[in-house]
């Protein structure tokens, strides 16, 4: 399943579920998925981001976490931080932040891994209602 957020549309808050999330539009507040998501070319996410894989065509602000992989394309304008287990940045794309590839705990004090785990472990724990998507 999946769910698009149209060009001209901007969602304020935050976004839970667990399948894949195409952007086109704007959000502002926080992404919580354990599925895929696709921010296209002219879409834009301001906020902090959970997922297990990012696609970034269009323009990030805060930071985005892939817990499997991240994919920076060259029309992507990232401000901030991707962190990945693999991440592939495609030449073009504009870079202004930190980008972290490898294991969850690659250069992080502990405190910084243990405010990770907690946000891992409260998206593996958001509800899902009987038809799979967020509850």
């Amino acid at each position: 399943m999946r769910s698009i957020i149209p060009a001209g549309m901007t969602i304020r808050g935050k976004i839970e579920g667990s399948e894949e999330l195409t952007v086109a539009g704007t959000v502002d507040g926080e992404v919580h998925l354990r599925g895929t998501l696709r921010l296209l070319e002219g879409g834009r996410l301001r906020g902090q981001v959970t997922v297990w894989e990012a696609v970034i065509a269009g323009r990030t602000e805060g930071t985005v976490m892939a817990s499997d992989r991240a994919e920076v394309l060259a029309t992507a304008q990232v401000e901030g931080e991707i962190r990945a287990r693999r991440l592939t940045i495609v030449e073009g794309a504009l870079v202004n932040g930190r980008m972290v590839a490898g294991p969850a705990d690659a250069g992080l004090s502990k405190l910084q891994l243990i405010e990770e785990a907690v946000r891992w472990e409260e998206a593996r724990r958001l509800p899902l209602d009987e038809g799979g998507g967020a509850g």
